[in-house]
């Protein structure tokens, strides 16, 4: 949660809550604003969403708060219909309301293709977790450079029942600040309950993105975008978290399910692959629109990101797993 005036590593910025209900009846939902330690902050909020209604409101706004701690969060709690489709999104200093980031379900391990720190043209990488459950859980965390083997070792923290735990992944494995780490990063939790994401962007700040932490790897799935011009680029980043080495098939596709390139390569025990469709596919000409199917031998987490060629901002998305 970040929205006060000096809530990002000393920068302003605000955080945007987006309820949908997709259903035809309304729902009524109870929002609290909650501490790291479950501890209420301000007045509980109720709301009525009709059918095919939307939330969409600023968290200082929707509790009548000038500011939010970092590490604080909300939680929806559905009084009357379905459970709805929910999503966050922060910016700094303050994001239009937001494509945001998606949710992960609780689980007792989960990865994230992403991590890595300066200096380069990605900061230092923020973890956050926090326990759904109702007891104590020890979570396992582990940075694992791009060619498996783990540059420190790993770091396990005690998460209390409803308890947020956020921290910068630098300070976190203690990476050197003036060389450039690029990895993943595995969770390992003793229980049910955990749920997370990793927030990232450039040293300044002046764009970012968040990914939901991966609990199920998967062995075919389809990123449902295709952003690939002078203006815009298209990412992949993929990480096999099994002992034996994934074929790889990626294929890109037009709006009308036209192959328009592919690409085949392997992925090691542990290893983990971050391209742009450049390098990827160098023939594949500029598109706007269609898809990206991936398919692979063995399960793998694998992330999409939209970026602007200039650094204007960015955007990470998680695909859509099929059946194999």
């Amino acid at each position: 949660m970040y929205d006060a005036a000096a809530a990002l590593q000393n920068r302003p910025a605000s955080t945007y809550l987006s309820i949908a209900n997709p259903y035809s009846q309304s729902i009524a939902v109870r929002l609290e604003l909650l501490s790291s330690r479950a501890v209420p902050i301000g007045n509980v909020q109720t709301r009525v969403l009709p059918p095919h209604g939307v939330l969409q409101q600023r968290v200082t706004t929707l509790f009548g708060m000038r500011s939010v701690a970092p590490d604080s969060y909300v939680r929806v709690r559905v009084t009357d219909g379905r459970a709805p489709w929910g999503w966050s999104g922060s910016g700094s200093p303050a994001p239009s309301p937001p494509s945001g980031s998606t949710v992960c379900p609780p689980a007792p391990r989960a990865c994230s293709t992403r991590p890595s720190s300066p200096p380069a043209r990605v900061s230092s990488p923020i973890s956050s977790s926090s326990n759904a459950a109702d007891r104590q859980v020890q979570v396992t965390a582990q940075a694992l450079s791009a060619d498996g083997p783990a540059p420190t070792a790993p770091v396990t923290v005690t998460i209390e029942p409803n308890q947020v735990y956020m921290r910068d992944l630098g300070e976190m494995f203690g990476l050197d600040p003036r060389r450039l780490f690029i990895g993943s990063l595995r969770l390992e939790a003793s229980g049910e309950g955990i749920v997370g994401d990793v927030l990232f962007g450039d040293p300044e700040l002046n764009y970012m993105a968040a990914i939901p932490l991966q609990a199920e790897p998967f062995r075919r799935a389809v990123f449902p975008h295709v952003a690939h011009n002078d203006l815009f680029y298209t990412g992949i980043a993929l990480f096999n978290p099994g002992p034996s080495s994934a074929e790889i098939l990626l294929g890109v596709y037009s709006a009308a399910g036209t192959l328009m390139g592919e690409s085949r390569f392997s992925l090691a025990p542990g290893g983990r692959l971050s391209r742009i469709l450049d390098e990827l596919i160098p023939s594949l000409a500029p598109q706007n629109r269609g898809y990206i199917e991936l398919r692979s031998t063995r399960p793998v987490a694998a992330q999409q990101v939209f970026g602007h060629r200039r650094g204007d901002f960015l955007s990470a998305v998680l695909p859509a797993p099929l059946p194999p």
